[in-house]
Parts: C-alpha cells; sequence; structure tokens
C-alpha cells in the first residue's frame, strides 16, 4: 500500500476509532456521579470520590504519555487500558459503600488516564502534512456520543444505570478491534531519539511564564475552576430536579449533536479568524448559557442550554489543540497537550472537587453556575488583554 493512501486509510479507520472511544464514554461519564448519589453519597463524598480519581489520573496520564513515546508498540498499551478501563468500569457498578465506589472510580481512572492524550496524539500524528484539520476528525467522536449517550440514557430507564456501564465495556473492545486494523502502526511512535523525557513539574511552570501559550495556560486554568462545580454536579442537579435516566441520556447527547456541525465549522472560522477572538466567542457564549440556568433554573433550561454548549465546547476544544499545534513541534506537542488538556484539569479537580461538593450540599446547585459565569469573565478578560498585548507589539514593530 502506497504511503499516501496508508494515510487516508488511517485517518478514516481513525475517524471511526474516535467515535467508538469517545461514544463509548457518552455511556459511562454521565452516569457515574449519578450512580454515586444513588447507592447514597452526599456531595461532599461525591467530590471526595471525584478528587482520588483526579489524583489517579494526575499520576498515570503522563505515565502512559511516557509509554506512547518510548514503547515499541504503543497502540497495544493504548488497547489493553482500554480493556482494563472497561472491566474496572463494571466492577465499580456493583459498589454500594464510599469505600468501595471510591477505590473501583480511581481504578477505572488509572486506565482512562491513557485515552484522550494519547488518541489526540494518533490523529495529530496521521493528519501531519495534509490539509485535514483536527476538527473534522474529533466531530466523528461528538456523533458516537450523541447516539450512545441518548440509547444508553433509553436502556437504563428500562433496566438500571448499571446497563451502561456494560455498554462502555463493549465499545471499548469495539475500539480495540478498530485499532488492531491501522496499517504502519510505527507511525503512530514517536523516534526515541527524538524524544526527550519531560519533567512535568518544570513544563508546567514553564507554559505559565512562556509568551507564546501563557495566555491559553492561565485561560484554561481560571475557567478550568470555575466550572469544576458544574461539571460534577450538572448530573446531579438534574436528578434532583427529577429528570428521568432518558431525559439525562438527551442532556448528555445534546452538547455532542451540536458538535457535529460546529467542529467543523470551527475549524474553518481558526482559518479565517483570529484564533484569540474565536476563542473569546466561545467564552461570552459559556458566560451567557450558566447565566441562563441561574435566571430560570429548570430541566429544560439545562438541556436547552446544553444543546448550544456544543458551540462553545468546540471553539474552546478545537481552538486549544490548534493553539498548542501552532506553537510546538511534533516532539513536544503530545506533552503540552497532556499538561493542559489532562494534568491542569485533574489538578484543578483535584484542588477544587470537594470545595464544590461542601457548597452544593450548603448553598445550593445556583452558586456552582454563579462562579462559574464569573470565571468564564475572568478568562475572556485574560484572552482580551493577550489580544491587545499582541496588536501592541505588533504595532511598535511596523
Amino acid at each position: 500500500m502506497e504511503t499516501d493512501n496508508v494515510q487516508k486509510y488511517n485517518i478514516k479507520l481513525l475517524r471511526i476509532i474516535t467515535m467508538t472511544l469517545i461514544g463509548g464514554l457518552g455511556a459511562l461519564l454521565p452516569f457515574v456521579n449519578v450512580y454515586m448519589v444513588r447507592q447514597g453519597l452526599n456531595g461532599t463524598q461525591v467530590g471526595i470520590a471525584v478528587t482520588v480519581a483526579s489524583l489517579v489520573v494526575l499520576y498515570f496520564a503522563p505515565y502512559w504519555t511516557g509509554i506512547h513515546t518510548t514503547h515499541r508498540q504503543p497502540l497495544v498499551v493504548l488497547s489493553l487500558t482500554l480493556a482494563c478501563a472497561g472491566l474496572a468500569a463494571i466492577i465499580f457498578g456493583y459498589q454500594t459503600t464510599f469505600i468501595g465506589i471510591t477505590l473501583f472510580n480511581a481504578l477505572r481512572s488509572a486506565f482512562y488516564a491513557a485515552h484522550f492524550s494519547i488518541s489526540d496524539v494518533l490523529v495529530l500524528s496521521a493528519i501531519k502534512g495534509t490539509d485535514v484539520g483536527y476538527g473534522s476528525i474529533r466531530l466523528y467522536g461528538s456523533v458516537g456520543w450523541a447516539l450512545i449517550v441518548l440509547f444508553t440514557g433509553w436502556l437504563t430507564q428500562r433496566t438500571n444505570i448499571r446497563a451502561g456501564f456494560y455498554v462502555y465495556f463493549a465499545f471499548n473492545i469495539i475500539s480495540i478491534v478498530l485499532i488492531s486494523l491501522l496499517h504502519e502502526k510505527e507511525r503512530f511512535a514517536l523516534k526515541a531519539e527524538s524524544h526527550t523525557k519531560v519533567n512535568y513539574r518544570k513544563e508546567i511552570i514553564h507554559l505559565f511564564s512562556d509568551p507564546i501559550i501563557r495566555s491559553l495556560s492561565y485561560m484554561l486554568l481560571i475557567i478550568g475552576i470555575g466550572n469544576a462545580g458544574v461539571l460534577n454536579f450538572e448530573t446531579i442537579y438534574l436528578d434532583r430536579l427529577g429528570a428521568t435516566e432518558f431525559l439525562i441520556g438527551i442532556y448528555s447527547m445534546a452538547s455532542a449533536s451540536v458538535e457535529v456541525l460546529a467542529m467543523p465549522l470551527t475549524d474553518y472560522a481558526l482559518r479565517k479568524f483570529d484564533l484569540t477572538k474565536v476563542l473569546i466567542l466561545g467564552l461570552f457564549t459559556f458566560f451567557l448559557l450558566r447565566l441562563s440556568v441561574i435566571l430560570f433554573p429548570a430541566v429544560h433550561t439545562i438541556i436547552i442550554t446544553r444543546f448550544l454548549t456544543g458551540f462553545a465546547y468546540s471553539i474552546v476544544t478545537v481552538g486549544q489543540v490548534v493553539w498548542i499545534n501552532r506553537s510546538y513541534p511534533a516532539s513536544l506537542s503530545g506533552a503540552v497537550l497532556v499538561i493542559l488538556t489532562v494534568t491542569l484539569p485533574t489538578l484543578i479537580s483535584l484542588v477544587f472537587s470537594p470545595l464544590t461538593g461542601i457548597v452544593y450540599d450548603n448553598f445550593g446547585p445556583a452558586w456552582l453556575y454563579i462562579i462559574a459565569a464569573v470565571f468564564y469573565l475572568l478568562g475572556m478578560a485574560v484572552l482580551m488583554r493577550s489580544n491587545r498585548s499582541q496588536m501592541t507589539v505588533s504595532q511598535r514593530g511596523g
């Protein structure tokens, strides 16, 4: 098979793999915290369980990425972690105590930590040297999520919430089979001679001081802190408002169904317009959506805003990957992706999940939305200041 044909084949197959990989998560993630609450855990306990899982991800994400850059067959490692994550999720679904739930949620997270950063590196490796945009592949994940989460909501309402964990395992197995069909798998491993061991502690400090990516780093830190509570407790809030499993499924597929259109539009927008300004638009959209729930708290409001979230999420998700890809060579972009898309969110979850649980228990969910809205405005301010600084430097240079 000729080189160009191999690349085209792998890109087509990676679209399907992205669909099953992210789609399978749609059978699991929207229902994990709801399952915890239905076993009798309160908001503070859920926050602690999430924190423990975050601590595990914080350790294992760079570990798996390191293996990807040094192992001779990194896709075999990815396949093993998919199988183990699926099995851990099934065992998690039979836990009824706080300790058991926390333990097996952490075990699942240890293997889950490998999936997103490595899959992003695979996609970026496959499209290198082509005119294929990252968003055009990532949108297939949104399609998979939308379809599978809706099916899972319907299935769990007719059986029990544990059924989704079996669906997640099944799609992980499908992903493993598809990964085995990729051609010239050595393309997806970084050459050992081009790989330098990354000190993640130093790199985190560097990203917050490097002018190239400092603004993105601070923006992601700010909105991550502000949105932590909504991220952890929105499905629990829906359950508290009386939403059925099927409605929770509709809520969970809403954003992804819009992302199918929004991802390629974002790719187009980022080619035509200033990256910083497009990201500011995404954050402002998030602010308006959080404000809507504060003013009109109801199941239908949360579901409607979730649909519109697809546009904002697409802008921020594709925008940060494009920013990183434009700023760093392939040998470093994988490590930077891990830091900003896995390590940083995990650190935020580690520190703030217990605090958001306390806020939820003692002050109510409305305060989580107020905090998120304010922090999206702060994130916008960081990017606006960055944009003005770039314009000033450009004018001086002229």
